[in-house]
């Protein structure tokens, strides 16, 4: 789920390309996570061309066309329905708080 949000937030225009990602802390405190849980969605995030982990330095957004091609492909794939799904979930607890 950790790295379904990272892609999310790319696709949704709320990281940019070249931008720096928090910090694993507080991606670990916004996200509900351990520390290895995000750890491992960072790399598979990297290794999936999203980001890339610079040592000592940081996770950083791709800001090349590849995230394009990426972005595009990821939103007509079978993926979509995951996250409409974890979306309406979402929202739908929102709701109940109010």
């Amino acid at each position: 789920m950790v790295v379904e949000e990272i892609k999310r937030d790319i696709i949704h225009g709320h990281l940019e390309a070249g931008e720096k990602l928090i910090t694993e802390k507080e991606l670990s405190d916004c996200l509900a996570a351990g520390h290895p849980a995000i750890r491992e969605a960072l790399r598979i995030t990297e290794e999936q061309g999203w980001i890339r982990l610079r040592f000592g330095k940081g996770a950083y957004v791709m800001g090349n066309f590849r995230i394009f091609e990426k972005s595009l492909s990821y939103l007509q794939g079978e993926r979509v329905l995951e996250l409409l799904a974890y979306e309406i979930s979402r929202l739908e607890k929102e709701g109940e708080g109010k």
